[in-house]
């Protein structure tokens, strides 16, 4: 049996739905706790290194430093944070690393314990927070 739906309330149905979906857009996402915070290796700052957060199930968030080492994450393209709870942490600076620059206070590169084979965790709780890394 073929249900028979006028034209008119085929257009309102479509139309509703999109109001709801645009709606909706920045409510599809978890709670998130903003973080920030500074990376550091043997007291410097770790410039171009990519700082990631991955909770036990979900989506990761992931920063670059700047030159000073400070980072911001990002759960999706504007939508700061990550997702609440218990995370591995993993932060490496490969990318800098690359090309033929090799100055004599060249940031080295940073040990797998940092990220192939990291031993970093931290908690994200609601709300803001800032979680710094002094590497050693």
């Amino acid at each position: 049996m073929l249900l028979s739906v006028s034209p008119q309330r085929s257009v309102f149905a479509a139309a509703l739905l999109t109001l709801v979906l645009v709606g909706c857009g920045g409510s599809n996402l978890p709670e998130l706790g903003a973080v920030t915070g500074v990376v550091t290796y043997e007291g410097r700052p770790v410039p171009s290194a990519v700082v990631t957060f991955q909770p036990q199930e979900g989506r990761p968030s992931v920063a670059m430093t700047d030159d000073q080492g400070q980072y911001e994450l990002l759960f999706v393209k504007d939508a700061p944070g990550a997702l609440l709870g218990d995370h591995k942490v993993t932060i490496s600076n490969e990318s800098a690393m690359e090309g033929d620059q090799s100055p004599s206070d060249a940031m080295p590169l940073l040990p797998a314990k940092f990220n192939a084979q990291s031993t970093l965790t931290a908690v994200v709780e609601p709300g803001s927070q800032t979680i710094d890394f002094a590497l050693e």
